[in-house]
């Protein structure tokens, strides 16, 4: 009968270390730290939505100036004050321009800005509803 012989060599067997190998701490353990509570998240502000569905908002309205100029030279005192403000044409005055603040979500804001505004610039000021448009 044929034998089949298979040939061997003799190489050395090769071992590998872990990657990682496992961490050997001799420091007793300690309890884990009690866990911190944090402050409850703010409650997210969402305005009121009118009758048509649109968000309601509340702007101060500063003055309404006949020369733009004197609005626009308003405008760039509110905002380098950092207050969200604009200037829009009065729809209803011909070349009339008004000055805005806001909007704010809700009417106590309003009037509270309002309030600020009229001690920091010395100007009467009056809130009305905010109107995209």
């Amino acid at each position: 009968p044929a034998t089949t012989e298979v040939a061997t060599t003799n190489t050395p067997a090769v071992t590998t270390a872990p990657a990682n190998p496992p961490a050997t701490n001799t420091a007793p353990r300690s309890e884990p730290a009690p866990a911190t509570t944090a402050a409850p998240p703010a409650p997210e502000r969402v305005p009121a939505l009118d009758s048509a569905g649109l968000p309601q908002g509340w702007v101060v309205r500063l003055g309404v100036f006949g020369n733009r100029s004197n609005a626009d030279g308003l405008l760039q005192r509110l905002l380098d004050a950092r207050y969200k403000a604009y200037v829009e044409t009065m729809p209803d005055a011909r070349n009339m321009t008004g000055v805005y603040v806001g909007p704010v979500l809700t009417r106590a804001e309003a009037d509270t800005l309002l309030r600020e505004l009229r001690t920091r610039f010395q100007l009467e000021g009056m809130v009305r509803r905010f109107n995209p448009e």
